[in-house]
């Protein structure tokens, strides 16, 4: 079943319940950042000493995340689990 695409409802930020909720909601996504992301094969989580930085543009001090870089044999075996799935 295809749920129909719908954009999420605009919040009037001159409202103080709706900037003290954005507010809340900046520093809990804060709380999560920099974390190392794994690869994940087959299920499995791999973590790898590689990673590419994912770097927030507007802030360039502020890491997203770390994610680990796949080397061309991980993604030879993520095809090959993919097509023994």
């Amino acid at each position: 079943m295809v749920v129909e695409f719908k954009n999420e409802p605009g919040y009037d930020f001159s409202v103080q319940e709706n900037v003290d909720m954005f507010k809340k909601a900046l520093k809990d996504v804060e709380k999560e950042l920099g974390q190392d992301i794994p690869l994940v094969i087959n299920g499995e989580k791999i973590f790898k000493d590689d990673k590419i930085k994912s770097i927030n543009p507007a802030d360039t001090s502020q890491v997203i995340a770390n994610a680990s870089k796949a080397t061309k044999q991980d993604v030879e075996d993520a095809f090959k689990a993919a097509n023994e799935a």
